[in-house]
């Protein structure tokens, strides 16, 4: 999810050609989406919904942060209501990894 014009993450403000590479680098490919903070949810949705049709089935969010950290709860809980309403599981192995939950 970029800002408007699509330069950069709208969340954390990464340089598009960054996520590029990224993804180039990791063999998988990437799509972008803009959206202003008042239309978010409405573009995030489509966009998952765009992802369901081209045989996309996870979800995989990379939060860096702690269940006990309230904006994470939060952002957790609205990921998996999105990727519910578009029938994809939501999955954040890095939150598996934070909470010990590998054994």
């Amino acid at each position: 999810m970029m800002i408007e014009g699509g330069s950069r993450s709208r969340s954390h403000g990464i340089k598009k050609q960054i996520l590029k590479q990224q993804a180039h680098l990791l063999g998988i490919p990437i799509q972008f989406y803009s959206a202003s903070w008042n239309d978010y949810e409405r573009v995030f949705l489509n966009a998952l919904e765009h992802m369901k049709q081209l045989g996309v089935s996870m979800g995989v969010f990379g939060d860096i942060k702690t269940a006990d950290d309230p904006d994470w709860s939060s952002h957790r809980i609205w990921a998996d209501r999105m990727c519910a309403k578009a029938n994809i599981v939501a999955f954040e192995p890095l939150r598996l990894f934070l909470l010990g939950s590998f054994s």
